[in-house]
């Protein structure tokens, strides 16, 4: 799971940035994405997050943020 964000010239960077910067701030985009992502894996069966985020704490942060915000992403730890 990564974001992605532009650099100064334009140009999209993958693993970088948050789901923010992915769908350009539009919310609506940003839950249907999530939804989305949680009706794909929505069978009881655990898994493991690997986040891919060279962009910083901040963004892994708020990757997080925005999967526990659904209510229904789930992280456990071991």
């Amino acid at each position: 799971m990564w974001g992605k964000c532009k650099d100064k010239k334009g140009k999209w960077v993958s693993h970088s940035g948050n789901f923010d910067t992915l769908f350009s701030d539009n919310n609506e985009l940003k839950k249907e994405f999530l939804s989305s992502v949680f009706s794909t894996f929505n069978d009881s069966i655990a898994r493991y997050f690997v986040p891919e985020i060279n962009s910083g704490e901040n963004d892994l942060h708020s990757i997080v943020a925005d999967m526990e915000e659904e209510k229904r992403f789930i992280f456990i730890s071991k």
